[in-house]
């Protein structure tokens, strides 16, 4: 999406600064332009050389920064909600909102959310929140999660036709009033039941709150008990991060290719541990089955280790280097010693 306009604003002078949840392409301070590559969205300070270079490659922007930064930035979203019932088409503009998946959406902090403590909601993305069409003035209940507490949080239609959602019930657990603007998500999973697990992530790593398990009933059994898994999108979006947005061992960059592997299995992992980006791998498929059934795994120094049972023509057919020390960084090579150690076929 946005390689094009990276190799243009290099050329043009700028000097890039890579960060886990986006790249900084700056002339100086009164000049940056900002690529969140896991939320598809890119942000330049107006009247530069950089919203030329960009506005010349996608067209004008779409959307504006939050009022707290005076409309200094311009911005482009490039996701839109798409969902069975068809409420709108992937790449429609849906403003500061980003689609993860059917059931996830994460909305980019700004003034209004942080001071506030409320949010718009565009018309293409309310059916996510509300099953029925509210009057004018009107206002509705949706239940939200956050860890193991519940809380119940309002939705209306503004007289001015424009949905709202309010989140002072959930505001304290969030921390709401300590995330970045511009930078931090706030993201919504939809249960089976028609509540919203709600989790944060944020550049302070200590102030995101990650989604955790919850234990409820089983869809097969009224009597059984499991735990639902829920965070998969943002397990995904923290993992596309600790891997730079690309495959491990092919170094193939289309992350919709690839899968977000974990390294300790989720069925053993800590809730911390079940949402570490790394303790995950981005992988192409063929790499992942490979790696999920313990056919091959990672020295403490990075070099591929083979199964027994694993022929060597099927490396070579994969062009996989076995000879090749792969780039893991440290916390990865410390949750790859449980995998050596109880996945790998040795």
């Amino acid at each position: 999406m946005a390689d094009s306009v990276a190799e243009k604003l290099l050329e043009a002078g700028y000097k890039k600064f890579e960060r886990k949840q986006y790249h900084r392409y700056s002339k100086g301070r009164a000049d940056a332009t900002y690529i969140h590559y896991s939320l598809n969205i890119i942000r330049a300070t107006r009247n530069t050389d950089a919203q030329k270079i960009i506005t010349n490659t996608f067209g004008a922007p779409n959307g504006w920064a939050s009022d707290s930064q005076d409309d200094r930035y311009c911005t482009w979203f490039f996701n839109g909600y798409n969902s069975k019932e068809g409420a709108s088409k992937l790449g429609e503009k849906v403003y500061s909102w980003v689609v993860k998946s059917e059931n996830t959406v994460c909305k980019l902090v700004d003034k209004t959310l942080r001071k506030d403590k409320e949010t718009g909601v565009p018309k293409e993305i309310i059916d996510f929140f509300i099953s029925r069409k509210l009057e004018k003035g009107a206002k509705t209940e949706v239940a939200l999660y956050v860890g193991d507490k519940g809380f119940e949080a309002e939705v209306m239609l503004k007289p001015d036709g424009r949905h709202k959602l309010k989140l002072n019930a959930v505001a304290a657990a969030l921390d709401l009033s300590l995330l970045h603007e511009g930078e931090d998500t706030v993201w919504f999973e939809r249960d089976d039941d028609g509540g919203f697990y709600v989790y944060t992530k944020s550049l302070t790593k200590s102030l995101s709150k990650k989604p955790k398990s919850r234990t409820k009933p089983t869809r097969t059994s009224s009597k059984g008990e499991g735990e639902r898994r829920i965070g998969q999108d943002y397990f995904r979006s923290e993992v596309i991060d600790a891997c730079n947005r690309r495959c491990v061992v092919t170094a193939v960059d289309d992350i919709s290719l690839l899968i977000a592997s974990h390294i300790k299995p989720w069925a053993k992992s800590s809730d911390d541990e079940k949402m570490d980006g790394d303790n995950g791998l981005l992988l192409a498929p063929h790499i992942d089955k490979l790696f999920d059934k313990g056919r091959i795994t990672f020295s403490e120094l990075g070099e591929i280790l083979i199964a027994d049972d694993l022929s060597d023509s099927v490396l070579d057919a994969w062009h996989i280097d076995k000879n090749k020390k792969y780039s893991l960084n440290e916390n990865q090579r410390r949750y790859m010693a449980y995998h050596r150690e109880s996945i790998f076929n040795k």
